[in-house]
């Protein structure tokens, strides 16, 4: 996730916002110049005397279109970002004078995307806020610091619908994965389906934010143990985990996740079934049970297979959960939710 901070600035003196939100994160923090591309962990502020947009996932900066009739840096902003990114687009308003971001959030809005405000009670200057609550379509108004933690539960919302959609389960046969080929056998051929999704630019599309994907802000901090052979998408779940606040180690096949057992002594282990190696995931749970060395971890069993007999043969080796990659994203971190504590 990257952040581009658009401020009503003096044109005539120079900006040292950078310097002093540098000095409060460990993000690397700069002033934008044009054509940069965006980075995630990177926060961009706009320069004094311009206009700040996106196009292509790269920032824009033009000198300010002269001295006459208002400057509206925010919507011009919101609006290149409502165009760019869709639903990816989070629009954020603080305290501040006038209705700028208005009809930019708008935009953000109709293209499907997150827009949040600062409570006016909080805030120093009001009327910028206000005025963008008035739309009735702003989706969280809320203090800046409760602002952060809703702001990281639609990033991980965000990180789960790509994590999870490449997999749906078919009706029959083996097909681990969306678009897989089905065929009714030789010599009949196959039959390979792909669906591609398209931007909804119709008014009001997507309006209503989904909801939170984080475990929640009472929920236990844990231990967890990823067994995946795919780098991608371990290091994708890792991510998610870490977002909702988890301590996260992973593992690429049964042998190092059992080593991993015995050094991590994870709270949870997710473990794919379809392992490489001697050991799939069914013979990780089996051996963890059956030796106490490895204690008494809760084991999730995460595949790309939802068959009743696949589900059976997990839980038979040992699993407590089975949760397959076609779920919706939240499933697993409900999952993980509900774990009860060890002793």
């Amino acid at each position: 996730m990257a952040f581009v901070l658009v401020q009503h600035l003096d044109p005539h003196h120079p900006s040292l916002l950078p310097e002093l939100l540098g000095k409060a994160t460990r993000m690397r923090v700069t002033q934008a110049t044009d054509e940069t591309p965006v980075q995630p962990d990177h926060v961009y502020v706009i320069p004094p005397n311009a206009t700040l947009t996106i196009e292509g996932g790269v920032l824009r900066v033009r000198p300010a279109e002269g001295d006459s009739g208002p400057r509206l840096p925010i919507d011009r902003l919101f609006g290149s970002l409502a165009e760019d990114q869709g639903h990816n687009a989070v629009c954020l308003l603080f305290s501040g004078s006038g209705s700028d971001g208005t009809i930019g959030l708008r935009a953000v809005k109709e293209h499907g995307g997150m827009a949040m405000a600062q409570s006016p009670e909080s805030a120093q200057h009001d009327p910028i806020l206000r005025s963008a609550i008035s739309t009735g379509l702003v989706d969280h108004v809320l203090p800046p610091e409760e602002l952060a933690a809703k702001l990281m539960e639609y990033a991980t919302y965000l990180m789960l619908t790509r994590l999870f959609p490449p997999f749906s389960q078919a009706d029959a046969g083996d097909v681990r994965t969306q678009g897989g080929p089905r065929s009714e056998g030789r010599p009949r051929g196959a039959e390979f389906t792909v669906r591609l999704p398209l931007l909804d630019r119709t008014p009001n599309a997507g309006s209503e934010s989904p909801p939170a994907a984080t475990a929640g802000p009472g929920a236990p901090r844990r231990r967890i143990l990823v067994v995946e052979d795919s780098w991608d998408f371990a290091e994708s779940l890792r991510s998610v985990l870490e977002v909702a606040g988890h301590e996260v180690e992973v593992a690429a096949e049964g042998e190092q996740a059992l080593t991993k057992v015995m050094s991590f002594h994870p709270d949870i282990v997710v473990c794919d079934i379809g392992l490489p190696g001697q050991m799939d995931g069914n013979a990780v749970a089996t051996a963890i049970r059956r030796d106490p060395r490895y204690g008494s971890p809760y084991l999730i069993a995460l595949s790309g297979f939802g068959q009743p007999a696949e589900k059976a043969r997990a839980l038979a080796a040992g699993f407590d959960r089975h949760v397959t990659k076609a779920e919706h994203p939240r499933t697993l971190l409900s999952v993980l939710t509900d774990v009860p504590s060890q002793p």
